[in-house]
């Protein structure tokens, strides 16, 4: 009997993660084996399904990317820079070839299609998000940086909605230049300053 190969499972998780990124769930198990390196029936064998496969990477992207952007630009000692820098970060990929989007934002239309555990896992980056944003402009507001006439949860929610957009936009090539990402920095900003 041959002796499987050994793999590592962080490496076959960040290359599902990216696949799925870029091509969205309905990626094909072919495309997921040649990124992954693993037959499908090693990785249904190691994940036990797709969407095993899917809460796996989809956790990988809240822990790996979501939580460390959340950390980079949304604990600044200045939140209002911070909430700035956290939009345009959102949408930065719209200079690059990797004009993705979030992981999260491209999976949230399919999301009664998915198990409930991935949908949980959905919701949790997005409560992350949310709730550091909340934070942020909570803090911005005690600094006088911006106007107290509206909720921390309020401006938030705005905010979170806005970026959101500005990410659709941006995977569909609609936000590709410096312009763009004025405009972008400037809706942010209208947000937050009333």
């Amino acid at each position: 009997m041959p002796r499987n190969r050994e793999f590592s499972e962080d490496d076959v998780l960040h290359a599902a993660m990216n696949c799925f990124w870029q091509y969205g769930y309905t990626i094909g198990v072919r495309t997921l084996e040649r990124a992954t390196g693993l037959s499908a029936p090693r990785l249904y064998n190691a994940f036990g399904s797709k969407e095993g496969l899917f809460e796996r990477a989809l956790t990988r992207y809240v822990d790996k990317i979501v939580r460390r952007r959340v950390a980079r630009y949304l604990n600044e000692d200045d939140p209002l820079e911070g909430i700035r820098e956290f939009g345009v970060s959102a949408c930065e990929s719209w200079a690059t070839d990797r004009a993705w989007g979030c992981l999260l934002t491209n999976s949230f239309p399919q999301l009664p299609e998915h198990s409930e555990p991935v949908q949980d896992i959905l919701r949790e980056g997005q409560r992350v998000i949310d709730d550091a944003l909340t934070d942020s402009v909570r803090r911005a507001q005690e600094l006088g940086q911006i106007s107290d006439t509206r909720t921390p949860e309020e401006l938030a929610a705005m905010l979170s909605l806005m970026i959101t957009g500005l990410i659709c936009r941006a995977r569909a090539g609609e936000v590709s230049d410096n312009r763009s990402k004025d405009a972008a920095v400037r809706s942010i900003m209208l947000v937050v300053e009333g």
